[in-house]
C-alpha cells in the first residue's frame, strides 16, 4: 500500500494535495468533455445482478475485511468491482476476474461510507482519497485499510474489552426475575411515543416477545408487565396503552396518530422491558422494576455529559 493512500487531516499541505488533483481534472476537463470511457457504452447488468446476490446472501459466511465493521448502508463489493471495471482503459484488464488495471489512477468518494469504493479500488491498483462529514465511516476505514499484525489487533483488542467491560459494566446489570440473582442485561425493549387529539401511546412491534413451545413471553398492552399465562391479569393500568406498528388512527377518537417532533430524539422512547441472561436459567424478559429504573435513568444522565466532539469534515 502507497504511503499516501490513507492521510490525517493536515491543513494547507493535504488541501494542496487534493486542489492539485482538482486542478489536474480542470485542465483536461475539455478533453474529459468529448473523451468517452468504457461505463458510458457498457456495463454487465446481469452478470453483476447475479454476484452480487449471491454476495448479499453469504455476508455472514464469508466476511472479507470490509465488512468488519458494520455499516447500514453498505454496497456489495462484487457491484462496485464492475463499476471500477469499466473505467479501466487496458480491454484486456477490463474482465471482473482479472487482477489491477486501475494502477496510477486516483479514485475519490465524496461520499465514502462504509467504504467499499475505497477496498475494491485499492485491490485494483488505485490509490484512493475518501471523504466523509460522518466521523464513524474514517474511523472504519482506517481501521479496515491500515496494515497491523495480528497480534497487535489482539492485544488492542483484549485492552479495548477490558476498559469497555469496567466502564459499561455496572450500566447492564439487572436481576433474574425467577432466582433473584445478579444477571446480566441482554437489551432493553423500548416503546416509541406517539400521540394523537386524545392521548399519549406507545409503539411496538408486536406483543409477542418469544414464542417457545411452553414457555411464550408476552407484554401487556395494558399494564405492561410481561406474561405467560393465557389467563393473565393486569395488576394496575399504565398510563400510556400499547400499539402496535403500523396503526394509523386512534380507536378512540379515529384521528391519526403522530409523531411527537418537540421533544429530543432520545426521550421518545420509553423502555418496557428487560432481556437479560441468568447463569442458572438462561435468557428471561422481565417486566422494568425500580432498580433497572435507576440504571437507566444513571446510563442516560451520564450519555448527556459526552462531548461528542466536531461534526465537520473528516477526510481519509
Amino acid at each position: 500500500m502507497d504511503e499516501w493512500r490513507i492521510k490525517e487531516p493536515a491543513g494547507e499541505g493535504y488541501t494542496d494535495m487534493i486542489q492539485r488533483e482538482f486542478d489536474f481534472y480542470d485542465k483536461t476537463s475539455d478533453e474529459a468533455d468529448t473523451e468517452e470511457i468504457p461505463i458510458d457504452q457498457y456495463f454487465p447488468e446481469a452478470e453483476a445482478n447475479k454476484l452480487a446476490a449471491l454476495e448479499a446472501f453469504n455476508k455472514h459466511l464469508y466476511r472479507p475485511n470490509t465488512y468488519l465493521h458494520k455499516w447500514w448502508a453498505r454496497r456489495s463489493g462484487t457491484t462496485f468491482r464492475h463499476i471500477l471495471k469499466q473505467l479501466v482503459k487496458n480491454p484486456l484488464k477490463r474482465n471482473y476476474y482479472e487482477s489491477g488495471g486501475l494502477e496510477g489512477e486516483i479514485i475519490f468518494d465524496p461520499m465514502m461510507g462504509g467504504g467499499t469504493t475505497l477496498h475494491e479500488a485499492i485491490r485494483m491498483g488505485a490509490n484512493v482519497i475518501g471523504v466523509d462529514i460522518d466521523p464513524i465511516p474514517v474511523l472504519q476505514a482506517k481501521a479496515t485499510l491500515n496494515i497491523t499484525p495480528l497480534i497487535r489487533k489482539k492485544s488492542i483488542f483484549n485492552e479495548f474489552l477490558r476498559a469497555l467491560r469496567n466502564k459499561l459494566d455496572p450500566l447492564y446489570r439487572t436481576t433474574c426475575p425467577y432466582c433473584k440473582q445478579d444477571a446480566e442485561i441482554q437489551f432493553v425493549l423500548y416503546g416509541l411515543r406517539k400521540r394523537c387529539s386524545c392521548r399519549e401511546v406507545l409503539f411496538i412491534d408486536q406483543l409477542l416477545l418469544r414464542k417457545e413451545k411452553n414457555n411464550s413471553a408476552y407484554i401487556c398492552s395494558n399494564c405492561h408487565d410481561i406474561y405467560s399465562d393465557p389467563d393473565h391479569t393486569c395488576s394496575a393500568q399504565a398510563d400510556r396503552a400499547l400499539v402496535l406498528k403500523g396503526t394509523k388512527y386512534c380507536e378512540e377518537c379515529n384521528e391519526p396518530f403522530s409523531d411527537i417532533g418537540d421533544i429530543p430524539f432520545s426521550e421518545r422512547y420509553v423502555p418496557l422491558a428487560v432481556v437479560g441472561k441468568c447463569s442458572e436459567h438462561g435468557r428471561f424478559f422481565k417486566t422494568i422494576n425500580n432498580d433497572d429504573w435507576a440504571i437507566l435513568s444513571r446510563a442516560q444522565a451520564i450519555s448527556k455529559k459526552i462531548n461528542w466532539g466536531d461534526q465537520g469534515n473528516f477526510l481519509v
